[in-house]
């Protein structure tokens, strides 16, 4: 039953591409932080009815510590980034940036290695490897670069790869703060705080001016972003993670760039070349095989 709850989350944040696309026009900060700041709002109400204190015994276990983790890199850096590389969809094709941040399982085996001194197998390294080249060939046609031409193509690739890292390793850290805090405190505390880190980012960038700047159908936007791909799927993903095992979630959620990819060739009527078809069977079939892996050495 708990698996459903990944597949549809990687589903929604599919479709999150194609709203959140549609505001390019606004700085990815002040994005992140009305995202953040209307899934709080609305986060609040339940919390206040439930009566729950999300903030009580943040000493124990380092949960503030894992808080302020998760939200940097997961809430902060993973969203901007991916914001900052959707925002140049008009680049490259919706579907290569999801499948370039699948990449993710990679950082996730990584940082439970550094955090968790979860040690990988030889095997681990040559998938990887061979999944690093296979994104590099599904983001440039027949591995050409041109680097004059392609130099927003680049960058929306390395944004999309900077939110593979940002949410592959904060994903260790999200899973100790679950067996510390139930799903409800513990979206909040991840929405409030990044809400906190979010401003201040809007402030360091000097972009303030503009928090009052959006328009009313980018706020509803927003809005539906937050009680749809945003924070609820966030909550969905969180309750399937409560019980499914990381190295089954990565797996699961290979629904995301399939999702990307259906939306890019039916919606917005963009085909790949047969060299990045190639690649992005080579990439899913390399993240299926460190998945696996890993969780063959973590059984034995």
């Amino acid at each position: 039953m708990y698996y459903i709850f990944i597949v549809i989350a990687a589903v929604l944040w599919g479709v999150d591409g194609q709203l959140r696309s549609s505001l390019y026009s606004l700085p990815p900060a002040i994005i992140v932080f009305w995202e953040h700041f209307i899934g709080f709002i609305i986060l609040s109400i339940p919390l206040l009815l439930s009566k729950q204190a999300p903030y009580k015994k943040l000493h124990q276990g380092n949960t503030a510590l894992l808080v302020i983790v998760v939200s940097i890199l997961s809430g902060l850096i993973g969203t901007l980034a991916i914001t900052a590389a959707l925002a140049r969809v008009h680049f490259i094709p919706l579907s290569i940036v999801f499948l370039i941040q699948k990449l993710q399982p990679i950082f996730t085996i990584l940082s439970a290695w550094i955090v968790l001194g979860e040690r990988p197998q030889r095997q681990f390294w040559i998938w990887s490897s061979v999944a690093i080249v296979a994104g590099y060939f599904m983001t440039f046609p027949g591995g050409q670069v041109h680097i004059d031409g392609n130099t927003p193509y680049i960058t929306a690739a390395v944004f999309a790869l900077i939110a593979a890292i940002a949410w592959g390793s904060s994903t260790v850290f999200s899973i100790q703060l679950l067996q510390r805090k139930s799903l409800l405190p513990a979206t909040f505390m991840r929405f409030s705080t990044t809400t906190i880190f979010a401003l201040a980012t809007v402030f360091l960038f000097g972009q303030q001016s503009q928090l009052t700047q959006i328009t009313l159908p980018q706020l509803g936007t927003l809005v539906f972003i937050a009680c749809s791909t945003g924070m609820v799927a966030l909550l969905i993903y969180y309750k399937g993670l409560q019980r499914v095992p990381a190295h089954i979630s990565c797996i699961l959620e290979l629904a995301y760039p399939i999702t990307g990819l259906i939306i890019d060739s039916r919606i917005n009527h963009v085909s790949l070349a047969p060299s990045q078809y190639a690649a992005a069977v080579l990439l899913v079939y390399c993240i299926y095989k460190v998945v696996d892996t890993n969780r063959s050495h973590r059984s034995s």
